[in-house]
């Protein structure tokens, strides 16, 4: 069953919320990646700025400093990305979730199909179609099972 599951995604990809998705999870990732770089920026001319100027310069980026003056370089590094990855992990969640919701969607989709055909209605030609007159032309259609 997880195979055929498997097989449903790639049919998935032009679904509206599989788009949704893939925005969901790029947008996530993108967030996680500026934010952190970002981070790694402020950490780095923090460090290079003299000490007196230090406030003045955590105030205009709209850091206390405070806050990040009694903690360890990879403590302040945490404080500052925490929220982001808050963020991006609820976002890359909702994503995963929307394609998952599709996934089974598509999957309840097909495995409906296939098993709501299992009779076929013969015409006079002898191929598979509606109901229709047979060659006779008594209106009963000739059904058979398979």
């Amino acid at each position: 069953m997880t195979g055929e599951f498997l097989k449903v995604l790639p049919k998935i990809a032009g679904q509206p919320l599989a788009i949704v998705a893939y925005i969901c999870l790029a947008a996530g990732a993108l967030l996680w990646g500026f934010r952190t770089s970002k981070s790694n920026d402020f950490l780095k001319a923090l460090e290079l700025i003299p000490q007196p100027e230090r406030v003045v310069f955590c105030q205009k980026a709209g850091y206390g400093y405070d806050e990040l003056s009694g903690l360890s370089k990879k403590d302040r590094f945490k404080r500052l990305t925490a929220r982001d990855r808050v963020i991006s992990i609820v976002v890359i969640v909702i994503a995963a979730a929307l394609l998952g919701i599709t996934s089974l969607r598509e999957f309840h989709r097909e495995n409906r199909v296939t098993a709501s055909s299992p009779t076929q209605t013969i015409v006079n030609n002898g191929t598979i179609g509606g109901r229709v007159q047979n060659a006779i032309g008594n209106s009963n259609a000739q059904t058979i099972n398979r």
